[in-house]
């Protein structure tokens, strides 16, 4: 897993077996199977417009070896194409970003 932290194209540190909440910098062993992969800290594309408070929209995020959709919730109304940063998980499929 490639944590977030790197700087331009050089990747942050490393960590095989292990989550990382970056919001509390908390590191938790996985026991068994394969690691799981927080998208907090990612970096993706909006790909359906989200509309602020009045709803969510998708983001295409890499994750865990390819890229992944996931329903977005922003602060502000973000149209297709816009980067943002993942800065919250709220369910299994939903996250909350930010404008990169």
């Amino acid at each position: 897993m490639i944590l977030p932290g790197g700087v331009g194209n050089v990747p942050g540190p490393t960590l095989t077996g292990h989550r990382i909440s970056v919001m509390s910098g908390e590191v938790v062993r996985q026991s068994g199977g394969a690691p799981d992969q927080t998208p907090i800290g990612l970096i993706g594309t909006v790909v359906t417009a989200t509309r602020g408070h009045d709803g969510p929209g998708e983001v295409e995020l890499p994750i865990r070896g390819g890229t992944e959709v996931f329903i977005a919730r922003s602060d502000e109304p973000l149209t297709v194409g816009t980067t943002v940063l993942c800065v919250e998980v709220v369910g299994a499929r939903s996250i909350v970003v930010s404008p990169w």
